[in-house]
């Protein structure tokens, strides 16, 4: 059983180090769209966008691509616990329970990294924006 509990414990620690690594991967996109889009956010925010309006753009779009990669990964998941199972000549297990957890687990891992940038992106003074190059 020891061994079991070893091998429990490093898989864990494998999907805390994804989550953490996707994690920063996010927060990295995220800043990369604010820093390019400064004089996006300069222009809306001059011409009337409030900063719950630029706030909810950048979440709104981090959601997107949450919600897509989030879709893609527990498609992916299934057919890859299906074709392991077929070849390891195991039963196929999806839990369902498991899924829904990691998808609730994801969004709002999304919602915290990318939330970051995206205040960053509301706080901006629009004269400075539009200055930056």
């Amino acid at each position: 059983m020891a061994a079991a509990d070893r091998l429990q414990f490093l898989v864990s620690w494998i999907g805390f180090s994804a989550i953490a690594v996707s994690g920063l991967g996010i927060l990295a996109i995220a800043w990369i769209a604010v820093r390019d889009r400064t004089r996006e956010i300069g222009t809306r925010r001059a011409l009337g966008a409030t900063a719950n309006d630029v706030f909810f753009q950048f979440a709104f779009e981090a959601c997107v691509l949450a919600i897509a990669g989030i879709m893609i990964g527990v498609v992916g998941g299934w057919f890859a616990t299906r074709f392991i199972a077929n070849r390891a000549d195991l039963a196929f297990v999806f839990d369902t329970g498991n899924a829904v957890l990691a998808l609730v687990i994801a969004f709002t891992l999304n919602l915290l990294f990318a939330g970051w940038p995206a205040m960053r992106a509301a706080k901006l003074d629009p004269i400075e924006a539009l200055r930056h190059e």
